[in-house]
């Protein structure tokens, strides 16, 4: 009887503990977001007093990785598995803002988008809207220069096995 006490009393603890972590790790995550947003707004500031568009280029490219990886952060902190992620839903956000700003109204630009979806990690979250972010702006880069506006871009995101995905 009292070693069951004592027991319920450490599975109480140990759940408490293992709230706060949650809760702790959730406020990281939001403020590592806003960090980064605030970062991505002292960004605009000088992409609109920057005097070249090679200059202007290079702060957006930078601005897009920012805004990737606070998306990153997003989701973490708004998700119930402070672990993984949909990279579904990461990788759509992120396409979303890349495309509202990157790719002009009436270009001709035809962009596809398929993406499966698959929890990823953490850790593997970032890296992966970073390779998306810098694909997408290469791409629009690229497009642009095809004849007639006749561009088409693909996304796909699949499962190609148990752990694997491929994009």
């Amino acid at each position: 009887n009292r070693e069951d006490r004592r027991r319920t009393r450490l599975l109480r603890d140990l759940e408490r503990s293992n709230k706060e972590r949650a809760l702790l790790l959730k406020e990281l995550y939001h403020r590592v977001k806003n960090n980064l947003q605030l970062i991505s707004s002292i960004m605009n500031m000088q992409i609109r007093q920057a005097k070249s568009e090679d200059a202007r280029f290079v702060l957006r490219r930078l601005q897009d990785r920012i805004l990737s990886l606070a998306t990153v952060h997003k989701n973490l902190y708004q998700n119930d598995d402070l672990v993984r992620v949909n990279a579904s839903e990461l990788l759509n956000e992120i396409v979303g803002q890349m495309l509202s700003v990157g790719l002009a109204s009436g270009s001709g630009v035809q962009v596809e988008q398929s993406f499966e979806p698959i929890k990823i990690d953490a850790d593997d979250a970032a890296p992966l809207t970073l390779l998306v972010s810098e694909a997408l702006t290469n791409a629009l880069k690229y497009v642009s220069t095809v004849e007639h506006g006749k561009g088409f871009i693909s996304l796909k995101l699949i499962q190609t096995g148990p752990e694997q995905a491929m994009i």
